[in-house]
């Protein structure tokens, strides 16, 4: 597996500015040959485009914060975009990235 490869290296690495969103990624490959000491990965995309894996949302995602100077009616649009989709769970919260520190 070759870390240069464009497309794995967007799912494998990200800026270390977003480290604090904690994420998690999964990625997934055929295997095309399989032994005790090889495994050969196929570098493609699934035959499906992709695997579908049941996730509690709700669960997986706290909050969605919104730019510090996003106006209220954008995040009246995010909210109401959550409630249509069945996230009404899911708080939506202006960030605060720009008030003064606490420090």
């Amino acid at each position: 597996m070759e870390i240069g490869n464009p497309p794995l290296a967007l799912a494998l690495y990200k800026r270390k500015s977003f480290e604090h969103e904690r994420e998690l990624r999964a990625v997934a490959f055929e295997v095309e040959e399989r032994s005790q000491d090889n495994i050969t990965l196929k570098m493609e995309p699934l035959r499906n485009g992709g695997v579908a894996v049941p996730v509690d949302v709700e669960k997986l995602i706290g909050k969605v914060y919104v730019a510090p100077k996003t106006p209220g009616w954008l995040r009246g649009v995010v909210e109401s975009a959550l409630r249509q989709y069945g996230f009404s769970g899911i708080p939506v919260v202006q960030s605060k990235l720009y008030d003064t520190p606490l420090y």
